[in-house]
């Protein structure tokens, strides 16, 4: 049971993060699909979804909720995503001992994203129900069933089949965790576990069966490429493994990596050969800054040579990191081998679709942090360490801050457009003749796929708008 000063902790740590994305959620209007979701609404409602369903893709429940929502009050999916974000936060942190570098960091996680990534999945109706709700509820039925060892088994049951049945990366994900808890009470806690532990297996397995094996899956992959599944990912792997290593908004996590692996590995050393391989990870922060600045496309073999090097020291460092905490087995060890395989597999797996991006790298990097918290937290023992791990925490809260500042000023800034553009829209429709003027936006990356920057979208543009298909709209600054 936790007591008063750590129910206040993780309560300040939920309310600090909801605080913050609310502000953010609260400059937000709708954005590419979401003009399409809307249009579903109407008596072929039940049809179209199921045509969806069909044809489009298997993330039926996902994208239920989102017409759901972009059918209502948009304060509700402000709210929702708010406290989706600061649950995710909160367990993250919650899944190890209250120590103040695992909150810190904690804290910082989802200010810490940049809006490379955001704009695509988080700040974005759509997108938040594709990939922050799912993982919400992934984190929700791996804290209930990694810390209370079985119980509240009807409801694990419940959040399993909703969670693998979210988006095919969750599904598999939520199987994963299960798999995973699995083997590690047969394999290195020896426990005899439960026939319905066991049977946990099959909601999540039929959740995830729901989403991949959809119809629409194998129509959609058709449609967007027509090479064989191996070909695309000897294609994929190198450009998503490089992308995960490379990007800017890619750095301050990596960063954190290597700083919380190197604090963790000294701290836990047998022999000079050991600390030799925790102290080269300050030269694979270098590396990582190096290669950051390198393009995928630009790319040398000096960078090829400097990945070559980061990717040998990487793989040291989680052969050592797994070896030592399955043996010695501290608090929160499940978790956080779990959190590093889930990272790793969940880009793996988008190396089979055609399509990835940004946002695909969400649950990767949230799972990334979750290791690192895990790491961090194991450093309080000894008063030298967690100091070190707190410095790690507030240089990272740091960036956090500098990050959010920007997100939250980009989206401030454009919401007044979409305003402005919404009663502009009003007035033509009461005499609609002539073109349409409407206002791009002034800070282009913070939105998600505008009706200038695409033709489909701006085809549901209209559509929403009650604007006709032959309407001419002339997109001037604002």
């Amino acid at each position: 049971m936790l007591n008063k000063k750590e129910k206040l902790w993780y309560l300040g740590l939920f309310a600090a993060v909801f605080a913050l994305s609310f502000a953010v959620m609260r400059n937000i209007p709708l954005f590419g699909d979401d003009y399409y979701y809307k249009t579903f609404w109407g008596e072929n409602f039940w049809d179209k979804h199921i045509e969806h369903y069909m044809l489009a893709n298997g993330r039926a429940i996902v994208h239920f909720l989102a017409t759901v929502f972009i059918s209502i009050n948009p304060i509700f999916w402000q709210i929702v995503n708010s406290a989706f974000l600061a649950l995710i936060a909160t367990l993250a942190a919650k899944h190890f001992t209250v120590k103040t570098a695992a909150v810190v960091t904690a804290l910082a996680m989802i200010p810490a994203l940049m809006v490379d990534m955001t704009r695509e999945s988080v700040y974005w109706l759509t997108g938040s129900f594709n990939y922050v709700y799912p993982f919400a509820l992934l984190m929700l039925f791996w804290y209930l069933l990694y810390s209370k060892r079985g119980r509240f088994l009807p409801l694990l049951y419940v959040l399993g089949f909703f969670s693998a049945a979210t988006t095919e990366q969750n599904g598999m994900m939520t199987v994963g965790v299960t798999v995973l808890y699995i083997l590690d009470a047969v394999l290195i806690r020896k426990e005899k576990l439960s026939a319905k532990i066991w049977c946990l297996l099959i909601p999540t397995v039929i959740g995830f069966c729901s989403v991949y094996l959809a119809p629409a899956t194998f129509v959609r992959y058709g449609i967007e490429t027509e090479k064989g599944m191996l070909e695309v990912m000897a294609e994929q792997l190198p450009l998503l493994y490089y992308n995960f290593i490379s990007k800017k908004y890619m750095l301050p996590f990596i960063i954190l990596n290597f700083a919380a692996m190197g604090l963790w590995l000294i701290k836990n050393a047998d022999n000079p050969w050991q600390k030799i391989i925790a102290e080269a990870n300050a030269v694979s922060i270098l590396l990582a800054v190096y290669i950051s600045r390198t393009p995928y496309i630009y790319a040398t073999s000096r960078t090829a040579v400097a990945l070559a090097v980061l990717t040998v020291l990487f793989a040291a460092n989680l052969i050592l990191i797994f070896t030592k905490l399955l043996k010695s087995k501290p608090s929160g060890y499940l978790t956080a081998c779990v959190a590093i395989v889930l990272a790793i597999g969940s880009q793996l797996m988008m190396s089979a679709s055609p399509v990835s991006g940004s946002r695909t790298m969400l649950c990767g990097v949230f799972n990334l942090v979750i290791f690192d918290i895990g790491l961090l937290s194991m450093m309080s023992d000894k008063k030298q360490y967690n100091v070190i791990a707190i410095l790690i925490a507030l240089l990272f809260l740091g960036f956090g801050i500098n990050t959010y500042v920007d997100t939250y000023t980009g989206y401030k800034a454009n919401y007044p457009v979409t305003a402005a553009n919404e009663e502009i829209i009003e007035e033509y429709l009461e005499n609609p003749t002539g073109e349409l003027e409407q206002y791009t936006l002034p800070y282009p990356d913070h939105c998600w796929s505008m009706p200038y920057q695409s033709s489909y979208h701006l085809y549901y543009y209209k559509m929403y708008y009650g604007l006709k298909e032959d309407t001419v709209i002339n997109w001037v600054n604002y």
